[in-house]
């Protein structure tokens, strides 16, 4: 069976980094009323010096949403486990994110930092640590004994650096999942550096589907050959 197949818990973050502006707490309390007036649901709200953040959580749940805005960038992250909800996830941020750019005035926006991370068991339900060794990397295990103690995880990274024809970076990472070794941890890390306007929201929604897929149709593949 595929690792696309396999997965079931998803992690998603998109956040928007801008020119350094200094907000007051007074500023920040302004978008919770928005926020409930937008549908943007979360249970605790915690604002400090430069900084809010809105939550989304409970006890029974595993699923969890989070909001946040500094004096650098605004940011939606949510995380889940079972069937996958990418798409409610980006309304959530079409709808976060003007709502942020226009109650604060930020400034044009710098960079978009996506990432997607999935936790997905091994095939035939196998130790995420002999998969990566002996079926991914194919390590001689003897190599491995100058350590003088067996390694609780192992993994790869991989780091696409940004160019002149496509000024993005994509950091990409394969390991066993270290708390519990079954599974395994992909995760693509895309920073799209142009700059953009501070109300293209659906930009920056499609930079991460692009993120998503680079990791689902490129580093997914990968793991399987």
């Amino acid at each position: 069976m595929k690792i696309s197949e396999l997965a079931a818990d998803h992690h998603y973050h998109l956040g928007i980094v801008f020119p350094d502006k200094r907000f007051s707490a007074k500023e920040l309390k302004r978008l919770a009323p928005k926020m409930d007036a937008a549908g943007l649901d979360y249970g605790r709200s915690s604002f400090g010096p430069n900084d809010a953040i809105f939550e989304s959580s409970s006890p029974e749940s595993p699923e969890k949403t989070i909001y946040r805005v500094t004096s650098k960038f605004l940011a939606i992250t949510h995380h889940f486990v079972g069937q996958m909800q990418f798409e409610a996830f980006c309304k959530l941020a079409e709808t976060y994110i003007p709502l942020v750019s226009d109650t604060l005035q930020v400034p044009p926006w710098r960079t978009r930092e996506c990432i997607v991370q999935k936790l997905a068991p091994c095939p035939d339900g196998e130790d995420s640590r002999n998969f990566l060794s002996k079926t991914l990397l194919r390590l001689d295990e003897s190599k491995l004994g100058s350590f003088e103690k067996p390694p609780q995880g192992l993994g790869l990274r991989f780091v696409f650096p940004a160019e002149k024809t496509n000024p993005t970076e994509i950091e990409v990472k394969v390991e066993s999942y270290l708390l519990d070794t079954s599974r395994l941890f992909l995760q693509a890390h895309a920073r799209y550096h142009q700059p953009l306007p501070r109300r293209e929201a659906k930009l920056a929604v499609a930079n991460l589907r692009e993120t998503k897929e680079f990791l689902e149709k490129r580093v997914f593949p990968f793991v399987e050959s």
